[in-house]
């Protein structure tokens, strides 16, 4: 019988509970696993079971917010087998000199919050430890210990 949950089980158990660091942030000097390297870690277990993995950017309908899908595919029978999403604020707001609400959108924080989504995406999916204290790029913290989005702020809870 071929059952793709039982392919991405034995994927899973080939690739084991952990990632290999190969990376440091300088400015914390903590370990993390790069996308490319962890893609590199994961995909070859996957294709010898014929699994896809993609990760598409998402429309969640909201113009301040973009969603980053993780998504296991069979590629046998096309169904998607597992997935998950992570929401991304697009935008943050500044206070000027004068004292002004500025809304800013950062196309290189967007990127990296892409990157560390994707990452994050994908090691919380496949049930990848990874011991995480860089998401300091993509953070929008003001400085103050506040962050520019709660998860309120980015669904209506």
């Amino acid at each position: 019988m071929d059952n793709g949950f039982i392919r991405l089980a034995r994927a899973l158990k080939a690739l084991g509970p952990t990632a290999v660091k190969g990376s440091t942030n300088p400015h914390f000097r903590s370990g993390y696993v790069k996308l490319p390297d962890l893609l590199e870690f994961v995909r070859p277990e996957l294709e010898k079971e014929d699994l896809i993995l993609t990760q598409p950017l998402m429309d969640l309908g909201r113009p301040d917010v973009i969603g980053v899908q993780t998504m296991i595919i069979d590629a046998h029978t096309g169904n998607m087998l597992i997935s998950s999403c992570l929401a991304i604020p697009t935008r943050c707001e500044k206070t000027d000199k004068q004292g002004n609400v500025v809304i800013c959108i950062d196309p290189q924080k967007a990127t990296s919050a892409v990157t560390y989504a994707r990452r994050t995406g994908l090691t919380s999916l496949l049930g990848i430890g990874e011991k995480d204290d860089d998401g300091n790029t993509a953070s929008t913290n003001d400085g103050k210990g506040k962050a520019a989005a709660s998860t309120s702020d980015i669904f209506d809870v």
